[in-house]
């Protein structure tokens, strides 16, 4: 976790801050139980967050797990790049996704 953490908190700052400074909505922790998922509560929780970035005239920022993509980028969400995680001493490192719907931020 402490990986995870300081590779996010890292990215956020240099690839998301830089971007969008205070001009965004970062939405944390997204997830989805297995029995509810396929459900459309994703969906929700985004649109969620969209409608309120609307409202700020800002965009959405996020992190996505590879099992997430799929619903961020079908809401339109861009990948604008990947941060990889990996704990010292280990072979195996997740990719995680950094990604933007930016459309509102772009629209004012």
């Amino acid at each position: 976790m402490k990986a995870f953490d300081i590779a996010l908190t890292k990215a956020k700052k240099y690839r998301l801050d830089t971007a969008y400074g205070d001009r965004q909505v970062h939405l944390m922790i997204l997830a989805t139980h297995p029995d509810h998922q396929r459900q459309g509560a994703g969906t929700r929780h985004c649109q969620w967050g969209m409608e309120l970035a609307k409202e700020k005239n800002s965009a959405v920022t996020l992190f996505s797990s590879p099992m997430g993509t799929r619903l961020y980028t079908e809401l339109e969400f861009k990948i604008l790049d990947y941060v990889t995680v990996q704990v010292v001493g280990e072979e195996k490192k997740l990719s995680i996704g950094v990604m933007a719907y930016d459309k509102a931020f772009l629209d004012r």
